[in-house]
């Protein structure tokens, strides 16, 4: 699923309405949307007794209203939240508000609130930039402050949609409905402490304008992953299930070896083998009764090899340790492998302080830190350039 800035996203509901498609439609099938997953999150709640609908003079406030009507429709007690006067709002807005009121909905600015409401938050979009001013100070305090679960429409008000930044306070959200694509700011910066689970609804954007998208990132679900995983023969043996080996741990951090190796056999390895240091074993006693473990002394670099050929896929680097010995190794073995491979932690770091050959399917897997070591020393690395700025986005957002 493609990930974009607020931006990019406004220029594709623009792009839509040139070609014919309407706002007020749009605005239908969003809050038709965000009223069933509102619907959802009660059936998983059953606790809650009333909804309050917290709308902004904006679309988004107009998207609130349209799913209040549907609520009430499905027999739900819905009241709203109205701090701006019905005149200052946009026309879909305070179209979708009377049409509330006419339905039985009840617009009050009186702030209050209990644990057993569901606030839906309609104050701002992804257009909002800058910082929260009253009166909607006192009112995103309170509610954060309520102790009711918040469900926030296309993202947390406060939060910036392509940075990630928080200038002051904003929605703390149990779960945002994500109107067509999520985006940037959900996951940099202080984004991922407050959108909560993330929900999608499709609101009606025309398949044609989705590749002017310009995507920054693309977010792997549940769904896109399923498709790519292999099918499971259910009379298969350990041996068609694939060979994972690590080279990975130290006496120090044995954790670091096990993580992985425990993630390989619960993704569904038929083997995972361990290659450990032979001052170590007595820190592995308590792993899985699954892993294979060998060990290995720094100077026998050739049983090293030997063991990590014999493997479909590798993982290198965890807990290894930075010291000469181990660069050594990794610098004698790397380059003669043919097996995909995934080069983690010292394994990086040490890549970083002076490159060498790695096997063609190497993936990198850094954290914030080493990945802004490896963009410093980039001559050295063959990237695309795209992803390069990408990469270096990222960073500067962290």
């Amino acid at each position: 699923m493609q990930v974009l800035s607020a931006q990019a996203v406004s220029e594709l509901e623009k792009s839509a309405i040139k070609q014919g498609f309407s706002a007020l439609d749009f605005m239908e099938k969003a809050g038709y949307g965000i009223a069933l997953a509102i619907k959802e999150f009660i059936l998983k709640h059953p606790l809650i007794n009333h909804i309050v609908l917290l709308c902004g003079k904006g679309n988004n406030g107009g998207d609130a209203y349209v799913a209040g009507c549907y609520l009430l429709n499905y027999g739900y007690s819905v009241s709203s939240i109205q701090l701006e006067s019905l005149e200052n709002c946009s026309e879909l807005c305070k179209k979708n508000a009377l049409r509330f009121e006419n339905l039985g909905g009840t617009i009050s600015q009186q702030i209050q609130f209990d644990s057993n409401q569901l606030l839906i938050d309609g104050l701002f979009g992804t257009g909002f930039k800058g910082k929260i001013q009253e009166p909607y100070t006192k009112l995103i305090e309170k509610a954060n402050q309520s102790h009711a679960p918040i469900l926030s429409i296309d993202i947390p008000s406060g939060l910036n949609g392509s940075t990630g930044e928080i200038n002051g306070l904003a929605i703390r959200a149990n779960e945002t409905i994500c109107l067509g694509f999520p985006k940037t700011g959900f996951f940099l910066q202080q984004g991922w402490n407050v959108v909560g689970q993330l929900k999608f609804v499709d609101f009606g954007l025309p398949l044609n304008v989705f590749s002017k998208g310009n995507a920054s990132f693309v977010l792997l679900t549940k769904s896109f992953i399923k498709n790519l995983l292999p099918k499971l023969v259910r009379n298969r043996h350990k041996y068609q299930a694939g060979y994972v080996m690590g080279l990975a741990g130290s006496r120090s951090m044995p954790g670091a070896a096990l993580l992985p190796s425990l993630a390989a056999l619960r993704a569904g390895s038929g083997m995972v083998h361990l290659l450990y240091p032979e001052d170590m074993r007595c820190e592995l006693n308590n792993s899985p009764y699954e892993l294979i473990k060998t060990p290995y002394a720094l100077g026998d670099t050739q049983k090293v090899l030997q063991e990590l050929q014999k493997a479909k896929a590798i993982f290198v680097g965890p807990g290894l340790g930075l010291t000469q010995p181990i660069d050594h190794l990794l610098r004698s073995c790397l380059p003669h492998l043919n097996a995909a491979c995934v080069l983690d932690a010292d394994a990086l770091t040490l890549y970083t302080k002076t490159p060498f050959l790695l096997p063609k399917r190497t993936i990198f897997t850094p954290h914030t830190g080493e990945m802004q070591k490896l963009l410093q020393e980039a001559s050295h690395l063959i990237l695309n350039e795209n992803i390069l700025k990408k990469m270096s986005a990222i960073c500067r957002a962290t």
